[in-house]
Order: C-alpha cells, then sequence, then structure tokens
C-alpha cells in the first residue's frame, strides 16, 4: 500500500468501471482494427479519407466508436 506523504494518509488505487463496446465514446486504433475486422493501414486510410472520425490528445489517436457504428450501418440504439 502506497501512502500520501503530505496527508499521511492510503493512496487509493483508482477504480476501473467496465463499459461495454457499443455505448463508449472512443476506442483505441487497436480495438476498433478487432471491433470490425481490418487493418490499421486500413483504419488510417478510412481516417484519411473521412469515413471514420478520429481525435488526437498528446500523441495518442482515439476512434470516435459512433463513425465505427455508420461504417458498418450498425443500428443505433433505440432506433427503429
Amino acid at each position: 500500500m502506497r501512502i500520501d506523504k503530505t496527508r499521511n494518509q492510503p493512496i487509493k488505487a483508482a477504480i476501473k468501471i467496465h463499459v461495454p463496446f457499443e455505448e463508449r465514446l472512443t476506442c483505441s486504433v487497436a480495438e476498433a482494427c478487432d471491433a470490425i475486422g481490418l487493418s490499421r493501414a486500413k483504419i488510417y486510410e478510412l481516417i484519411a479519407g473521412g469515413a471514420v472520425d478520429s481525435l488526437t490528445i498528446g500523441r495518442r489517436r482515439l476512434i470516435r466508436v459512433p463513425s465505427l457504428k455508420r461504417l458498418v450501418n450498425y443500428p443505433e440504439a433505440g432506433a427503429q
């Protein structure tokens, strides 16, 4: 157990909450590859062509999950 020296109290570990893929806002390029069965190169090609939306934070590229759903014509939750 690690101790916070400024407060002399134990440091609490971060709690990871599992969010189902369909409900996530973003995913990594590797997760996008696994989810739709395409190569990294093809994912980056789709990003460059505008078919898949992404954002970069620092050096990390995140794919917007709704754009992957649109790409494979996945019905949105609640859509009729």
